[in-house]
C-alpha cells in the first residue's frame, strides 16, 4: 500500500439512497492508504446512522456549518490530514483503482499539482447513460483551464493538497459552482494533467443542487466565474477577493430537470459525432436524446435535422 495518503471528501445531506454505495466505491480503492471525512451537513434522513454502521476507522464523520457545499467541503478540509485531496458526492461512485492510477501520475510528473479523467452520467437507478468527456489523448490542458474551459468534473481530480490550502479552498460566493470556480483558480496558479480514464459515476437525480437551482441563476454564477477569471489575469486579484464581489441577481426561472440536462448532452454530443461524419453512431444517441424528454418539439426537430443533414452540411448545434 502506498504511504501516501489521499483524504477524500464527501459533503453530504439526505443522502441515504445512494451513500452507502458510493462510500464502499472508495473503501474497495486498492494500493492506497485513504481517509474519507464525511460532512453531515444537516442530514434528516438515515444518512448518518448508514455511515456509522460502517466499521471502517478510514472513516470519519463530522458535523456540517450547513452553509452550503463550499462551506461543507472547507469543514472537511479542516478535518483533512493526507497529502492529496479528492472530491466524491454522497450520491455518486468512483471507479475501482482510480485513485491508485491517479496517484501513479503524480509521482511520475512533480511539476503538475493534479491530474483529472473522464465521468460517466447515470440514472438514479445507476444506468450508464453518457461519457461526456469526449477527449482520448492524455495532455496538459491547464492552457485550457486558463481560458475558462473545464472538460471534466472536480470529482475526476486528484489533487495535492497543498496546493488546495495555498487557494484557500472553495469559496461559497458560488453556490452550485464553487467546484468549477476551484478548478479555474487552480488552472491560473498550477499545472493540470489530463488522464482519458472514466473515473467517476455522476448520478442523475432531482434532488442534487444542479437540478434545484435556476438555471438562469447557474449561468449567471458561470458567467460571473469568467469575468473573475479575466480578473485575475490581468490585474492579480477578482473583486471576490478585493472585497467588493457583485450582488446576485434573483431569478424566477425553474431549475433543470435531470431529463432536460440528460437530453442536451445526448443531443450535443450526438451533433458532434455527426460533425465528424459518424453519421450512424449520431443519430443513435440523438434518439436516445429525444427519448429522454420525448414532449420536447425542440428535440425532435434537432433529431430530424440529424438524419436530414449530410455531415459536410452539419454544424453543432444541440436543444
Amino acid at each position: 500500500m502506498n504511504d501516501a495518503l489521499i483524504s477524500i471528501i464527501m459533503p453530504m445531506r439526505d443522502a441515504e439512497r445512494y451513500v452507502d454505495e458510493a462510500i464502499r466505491s472508495l473503501l474497495a480503492q486498492r494500493d492506497v492508504s485513504i481517509e474519507i471525512v464525511v460532512i453531515d451537513d444537516g442530514s434528516t434522513d438515515r444518512s448518518a446512522d448508514i455511515i456509522r454502521a460502517i466499521d471502517d476507522a478510514r472513516i470519519r464523520l463530522i458535523p456540517g456549518p450547513q452553509r452550503g457545499i463550499a462551506a461543507a467541503l472547507n469543514a472537511g478540509l479542516a478535518a483533512a490530514r493526507g497529502e492529496y485531496f479528492a472530491r466524491c458526492d454522497a450520491d455518486d461512485v468512483y471507479a475501482p483503482d482510480r485513485l491508485a492510477r491517479q496517484l501513479a501520475v503524480l509521482r511520475t510528473r512533480p511539476d503538475f499539482a493534479a491530474v483529472c479523467g473522464k465521468y460517466v452520467l447515470m440514472t438514479a437507478s445507476g444506468r450508464e447513460v453518457l461519457d461526456p468527456v469526449h477527449h482520448d489523448q492524455p495532455e496538459d490542458i491547464t492552457s485550457e483551464l486558463r481560458r475558462g474551459v473545464g472538460r471534466t468534473h472536480l470529482c475526476t481530480y486528484l489533487v495535492r493538497m497543498n496546493v488546495v490550502r495555498s487557494l484557500e479552498g472553495f469559496r461559497d460566493f458560488f453556490v452550485g459552482t464553487e467546484d468549477s470556480d476551484f478548478l479555474l483558480r487552480l488552472g491560473d496558479s498550477a499545472r493540470v494533467w489530463y488522464e482519458p480514464s472514466r473515473d467517476y459515476f455522476y448520478r442523475l437525480h432531482g434532488e442534487s443542487i444542479t437540478h434545484k437551482q435556476p438555471s438562469a441563476l447557474r449561468d449567471w454564477y458561470e458567467r460571473t466565474m469568467l469575468e473573475f477569471q479575466k480578473q485575475r489575469q490581468s490585474r492579480g486579484q477578482d473583486d471576490l477577493q478585493l472585497g467588493h464581489p457583485p450582488t446576485v441577481p434573483v431569478f424566477n426561472a425553474i431549475a433543470k430537470s435531470p431529463a432536460r440536462q440528460m437530453q442536451e448532452v445526448l443531443l450535443g454530443r450526438a451533433w458532434k459525432l455527426h460533425h465528424a461524419g459518424q453519421k450512424r453512431s449520431a443519430i443513435a444517441i440523438g434518439l436516445r436524446g429525444c427519448l429522454a424528454r420525448p414532449i420536447t418539439l425542440r428535440a425532435w426537430r434537432s433529431f430530424v435535422a440529424l438524419v436530414l443533414k449530410s455531415p459536410r452540411s452539419s454544424s453543432v448545434r444541440s436543444v
